[in-house]
């Protein structure tokens, strides 16, 4: 199993790369044989970015809390233009706080199914 962190995320720390189709390729890069990829989030968009650029590499793909285009809020957005330390704090607070926890569930962003019928 692979776990990339991207340029400027985690632990790698060159340049961040500013587009998902450069995220893709270096993606591409990282692998060397065909392999199931998994993504969420931006994750998902590279995941399909990766796919359109190099299918010979993704034997299965599976994407979830993801969509075909991703709105970046614009208050994050500018916090991470002008200072990560705010864009940080606004991430860890949205993940974390009572608000984030949908249905009432113990765990932030999970929420029970609700079906009718």
């Amino acid at each position: 199993m692979i776990a990339v962190d991207l340029p400027g995320h985690g632990e790698e720390h060159d340049q961040p790369l500013g587009a998902v189709e450069e995220m893709g390729a270096w993606v591409a890069r990282q692998f060397h044989r065909p392999a199931a990829v998994v993504g969420h989030s931006m994750g998902g968009l590279i995941a399909l970015e990766l796919t359109r650029i190099r299918p010979d590499l993704v034997a299965r793909l599976v994407l979830t809390g993801t969509s075909t285009s991703i709105e970046v809020n614009s208050e994050l957005q500018e916090a991470a233009d002008n200072g990560l330390d705010k864009a940080v704090s606004m991430i860890v607070g949205w993940s974390y706080d009572p608000i984030g926890r949908l249905g009432g569930h113990p765990d932030p962003g999970i929420a029970p199914a609700i079906v009718s019928g």
